[in-house]
């Protein structure tokens, strides 16, 4: 690896992407001992050959072949030394201007399915992604903020799609930059990047497990848009219902150009014998809706058509400016109770709203 044998001094800010072959003892990044220390150093787990004790992590080299690699070597740092780029140092992190990690979206682009699978874990040791999503028996499990970013600017299929949290989720994003102090205040890395983007649309199960998802920044741009979800609706050919809920959640969502706004789901559409529920949602978010939206709800922006939501509790604020809107309210800004089977039961609203 990097060092053949440490035993004592201190390596940061350093990393291996080397084969280790042959008889002997072999250490993907250090052979270590007594007092020596490692922090902030990192091995490429593809290139190796050898396990690694050193106390450096094992990266995925197509990971680490992005902006990902040279951030964390960086690990904060404003005079960091590492930037990436694909036609430098066969695309490894070389040495140049730190390069900085806007949003969410980037770590979410970034990620490989089989890091998520097999290396990453979540505090408690549980894989970070694991399942397939195919049926109630085999959700797909997310348990790092990484697993959930990468679902989200992944997408879904147009099939129906099982989605369980098994942890809590903190997007503070200390470890990409987030979570500077400005202003008086502290500032998570956004969920979006400096460009906005548009949340993913959902016919499935996405289940919380009682857990909370903390740390929100989103600034989402356009259409139908939530958080996690613009347009959430159920189709004929599953027989089922699109069902969202168990979890709590606080930020801050700011959304402009908008047609519907909500915490959590833009557009709620339902179809006969196959309802979308929205359930057992605690939000926290502060939403700012700006240049116009239609609809601006504390929860959801519009429901319609076998939608119903349920045990749900709002206590973010809400501001609407620059140009105001049509609708607005504290769980949802239109419920079309003139459309078939539209409800909503044993919800509150504890928000203060302001109107510029």
């Amino acid at each position: 690896g990097l060092v053949g044998q440490a035993s004592g001094g201190s390596v940061k800010y350093s990393y291996a992407a080397v084969t280790v072959t042959g008889s002997g003892t072999k250490a993907a990044f250090a052979n270590k001992s007594g007092a020596a220390m490692v922090s902030d150093c990192f091995f490429v787990k593809q290139a190796l050959g050898a396990s690694d004790a050193s106390g450096a992590t094992g990266y995925d080299a197509l990971m680490f072949k992005t902006v990902l690699g040279a951030n964390s070597l960086n690990a904060g740092r404003a005079d960091g030394v590492w930037t990436q780029k694909a036609d430098a140092n066969s695309g490894y992190p070389s040495f140049g201007v730190a390069v900085l990690v806007t949003g969410w979206q980037q770590v979410g682009a970034a990620q490989t399915e089989d890091h998520l699978r097999n290396t990453a874990k979540a505090a408690d040791g549980t894989p970070a992604l694991s399942g397939t999503g195919a049926d109630a028996d085999n959700a797909l499990t997310i348990a790092t903020p990484e697993a959930l970013a990468w679902l989200m600017w992944r997408g879904f299929s147009d099939g129906y799609t099982y989605v369980e949290l098994t942890a809590d989720i903190d997007l503070l994003g200390a470890r990409y930059g987030g979570g500077s102090f400005y202003n008086g205040r502290t500032t998570p890395l956004p969920w979006g990047d400096e460009s906005g983007f548009r949340p993913p649309d959902f016919i499935g199960s996405f289940e919380g497990g009682g857990h909370a998802i903390k740390n929100v920044y989103t600034e989402p741009v356009e259409g139908e848009v939530g958080f996690l979800f613009g347009y959430v609706r159920s189709v004929p050919d599953f027989g089922l219902p699109t069902r969202v809920g168990g979890f709590s959640v606080e930020g801050e969502l700011h959304a402009s150009r908008a047609q519907s706004v909500g915490d959590i789901v833009g557009h709620a559409f339902g179809i006969p014998e196959c309802p979308v529920e929205i359930h057992d949602i605690e939000s926290r978010l502060e939403i700012e809706a700006r240049e116009g939206p239609n609809q601006v709800g504390g929860l959801v922006g519009v429901i319609e058509n076998w939608a119903k939501i349920e045990r749900c509790g709002v206590s973010g604020g809400l501001t609407v400016s620059e140009g105001g809107a049509t609708y607005v309210g504290g769980i949802v800004g239109l419920a079309d109770f003139s459309q078939n089977d539209v409800a909503i039961e044993d919800c509150y609203v504890t928000s203060a709203f302001a109107f510029g």
